[in-house]
C-alpha cells in the first residue's frame, strides 16, 4: 500500500476537494464512493447534507454517484470536513483504484495499491509517507 499526504499547502486555508482532484490521476474512475462523510452545508448531489452524511455512515457500501455527478459536485460550494472518498473504476467496483481520506479539511491522505497511481500522486506534488 502507498501513502501519500497533502497539508495546509494553501497557508492553513481549508484545502478544498476540487483542488485535491485536480492533483488525482482520474482517468480511469467511472464512479465515486463517499464513507463517513461530514460536508459543511448545501444540497450535494441533491440531497441535504445532513441526510448524505447519514448515508455514507449506515450503508455498508456507502453513497456511490457516477462521475458526472462527481463532476457537479464539484462545482458546489460544498465542503468535505472529514470522512473518505474512493475512486473506482465501476459501480460495483469492490477494490477502488485510490482513496483520499480528509482529516478536518486540512489535510488529505491518498492510498493506493496500484505503484502507477502511487508515481502519479508524486509527480502532482502529494508527499510520499
Amino acid at each position: 500500500m502507498y501513502l501519500f499526504v497533502l497539508r495546509d499547502y494553501q497557508e492553513g486555508v481549508l484545502i478544498s476537494l476540487p483542488s485535491v482532484i485536480k492533483r488525482v490521476p482520474c482517468d480511469n474512475v467511472t464512479h465515486w464512493r463517499f464513507r463517513d462523510i461530514t460536508v459543511n452545508e448545501g444540497l450535494p448531489f441533491g440531497i441535504p447534507a445532513p441526510l448524505l452524511e447519514e448515508r455514507s455512515r449506515i450503508s455498508p457500501d456507502g453513497v456511490c454517484v457516477s462521475t458526472e455527478e462527481f463532476g457537479e459536485f464539484l462545482k458546489t460550494d460544498s465542503q468535505i470536513i472529514d470522512g473518505c472518498i474512493y475512486g473506482l473504476s465501476g459501480a460495483n467496483a469492490r477494490t477502488s483504484l485510490f482513496c483520499l481520506d480528509c482529516v478536518d479539511a486540512s489535510q488529505w491522505e491518498a492510498t493506493t495499491e496500484y505503484e502507477s497511481i502511487a508515481n502519479e500522486l508524486e509527480k502532482h506534488g502529494w508527499s510520499r509517507q
